[in-house]
């Protein structure tokens, strides 16, 4: 055994950290929100301890990823993702909320309506 970190364990880790640190979050918050210590994070971060399945699950639903975010570009296919600083709006709940509601709508013309009010508002 060496203590010597997996690569998959050290990309989730930097994965958390690029998501936190674009939302503002320290290490501290996050760590609380998740219900571990500022250090376990850190831990996490350098990819020293690997996450569990369950932890994972929290860390996606605390920073608004889905958990699919954590993996993406390991097998070198693109996520449109640049340290954090960019990310795709499909992976934000709000955007998944957005897309279901109008789904819902039976009426095309209120849809139409919806996307009308959107592209205003958008600019």
């Amino acid at each position: 055994m060496t203590d010597t970190a997996h690569p998959i364990d050290i990309y989730v880790g930097k994965r958390i950290r690029d998501r936190r640190k674009y939302l503002r979050l320290t290490q501290r918050s996050l760590g609380e929100e998740l219900g571990v210590t500022f250090q376990q994070i850190q831990k996490y971060e350098q990819g020293k301890n690997r996450v569990s399945s369950s932890s994972l699950y929290k860390l996606a639903r605390l920073l608004d990823v889905a958990i699919g975010y954590f993996f993406e570009d390991i097998g070198g296919k693109p996520c449109g993702c640049a340290n954090g600083k960019k990310f795709d709006a499909y992976q934000r709940q709000e955007t998944r909320d957005i897309v279901s509601a109008h789904q819902r709508i039976a009426d095309p013309a209120d849809r139409d309506k919806l996307m009308q009010l959107i592209r205003v508002l958008g600019g």
